[in-house]
């Protein structure tokens, strides 16, 4: 069992700017070609769960400094609505 993460973890001191970074995920494994989602995760929150569909094939992550370190943490789930193993 992985342990959970916590509330927030991705803020910064950065007046003004609420994001923590955007993902954009393509249709191709070079990330070319076109988006399949594009958004924008904002700090102090939980994230977001995304339903990629089987459609995606590489993920374009751009940092907006407010995540610890620049680390992103991506999680895989079994069922759509961010459920299972």
């Amino acid at each position: 069992m992985s342990p959970e993460s916590s509330h927030g973890i991705c803020s910064g001191e950065q007046p003004g700017n609420d994001v923590s970074f955007k993902l954009k995920s393509h249709y191709h494994t070079d990330r070319t070609g076109d988006q399949h989602k594009d958004v924008t995760i904002k700090q102090n929150t939980d994230g977001m769960c995304m339903n990629m569909d089987c459609q995606m094939s590489s993920l374009d992550i751009d940092s907006a400094d407010n995540c610890p370190n620049g680390q992103v943490h991506i999680s895989y789930w079994q069922n759509s609505d961010c459920s299972g193993q």
